[in-house]
């Protein structure tokens, strides 16, 4: 049995930037991203009634949001703290922008909190640190993550 499927990916996303005479800078953001699957219907086996139906598949992201980069003077290096806010709305769907109530997943909204420090040495090390929680406004939707970056520029 064999069948088709096509599937593509689009994205954009506005950034801006916006600085302060205390040398904060503001970030503000828009991204939308969207994938679709369409796959077609096959036979499987040599039963012509054995028809698997095709289906179609589509998740979309809407981010708009800011991010500040404070920078904080210290005896050694460069301080960098980077605080953000998102409003995220989402949708998995059979290809439709939906509501929740239509029994589908549907379109889904929830905020998001980052924040991430970074400290450049004057040796050229820097150290990094990132951390998110989404989910604000949504518990079934909570999701939060860390990370933590060592870098030798040379």
């Amino acid at each position: 049995a064999s069948f088709g499927s096509e599937r593509w990916l689009a994205q954009a996303r506005v950034e801006g930037t916006y600085r302060f005479e205390s040398g904060a800078t503001l970030i503000p953001l828009a991204d939308f991203s969207h994938a679709r699957d369409v796959m077609g219907s096959f036979r499987e086996g040599a039963n012509p009634d054995d028809l698997v139906g095709g289906q179609t598949i589509a998740l979309s992201k809407l981010q708009i949001g800011a991010e500040l980069e404070i920078p904080v003077g210290t005896a050694q290096g460069d301080l960098l703290l980077r605080p953000g806010l998102r409003f995220v709305a989402s949708d998995a769907s059979d290809g439709a922008w939906t509501l929740e109530e239509d029994g589908r997943i549907g379109l889904r909204s929830r905020g998001r909190i980052d924040f991430g420090i970074d400290y450049r040495l004057e040796d050229g090390l820097l150290l990094g640190f990132e951390s998110f929680y989404s989910g604000l406004g949504r518990k079934e939707l909570e999701s939060y993550g860390v990370g933590l970056d060592l870098r030798m520029e040379f």
